[in-house]
């Protein structure tokens, strides 16, 4: 059983009766909608997602993400689902507290199943990725729809996929979610040298990548691991 240890454990029925899974990819969703989707998934509806993340960063899991959820169509047998919840059009950002969550469940994700902390390239392959990705309909939807929204598809290409694959460089443990302090003091130095590489690599692009960058490091910072002060 594959069980997120920081994660409100509300598991469905289906986590018990549906067939087990080797996941590869990591699939980010916008709800479209507020509030917990458990009681949606166990009276309304004949789908459910392995994960859900509230505006405030909670993260509740519905199902062992070594068991199918049916969020995916044909991406089920593989692939680790993660709704969020919204506004009912979803055009917003994820919020601060929602992109730290993704980050840190990405990278229990990745850490746990061995998913590649890397853009996914293909509908079947293994990385990270968002709904709609590959078309809609597509493979990974069979409707049309923006899901997760426009402006967290920005968010996830350019801030969360790459801060779960810095984390996978610069955080020594992430079996039991954010670090513990007593880690901390010894991880700066390593930390603080790469992501001041990252920093003095990126004034050469655009002025877009340098933000990118520094949202980047806002999210690493979550963990703990900025420069402290003076």
């Amino acid at each position: 059983m594959a069980i997120c240890p920081f994660a409100v454990q509300r598991l469905l029925p289906e986590s018990s009766t549906q067939p087990r899974i080797k996941p590869r990819v990591f699939i980010m969703h916008s709800a479209a909608g507020r509030g917990s989707l458990y009681n949606f998934f166990l009276n309304s509806s004949s789908l459910e997602s392995h994960f859900w993340i509230a505006s405030d960063g909670t993260i509740e899991q519905y199902i062992d993400t070594e068991v199918r959820a049916d969020a995916n169509l044909k991406a089920n047998s593989f692939a680790i689902s993660v709704e969020t919840e919204s506004s009912p059009a979803a055009t917003e950002p994820w919020t601060e507290a929602q992109a730290i969550s993704l980050v840190r469940l990405g990278d229990w994700a990745a850490t746990t199943h061995g998913i590649p902390r890397k853009q996914v390239e293909a509908w079947d392959g293994s990385g990270f990725g968002w709904h709609i990705m590959f078309g809609a309909p597509g493979p990974w939807t069979p409707v049309a729809k923006s899901c997760p929204g426009p402006a967290r598809i920005e968010q996830a290409k350019n801030v969360i996929i790459p801060s779960i694959r810095e984390a996978g460089r610069v955080l020594p443990s992430a079996e039991e979610g954010l670090i513990m302090d007593k880690e901390v003091t010894a991880a700066f130095a390593a930390v603080n040298a790469k992501l001041d590489r990252i920093i003095a690599s990126e004034r050469t692009n655009t002025a877009r990548t340098l933000e990118n960058t520094r949202g980047l490091r806002k999210i690493l910072a979550k963990f703990g691991l900025s420069r402290k002060p003076g």
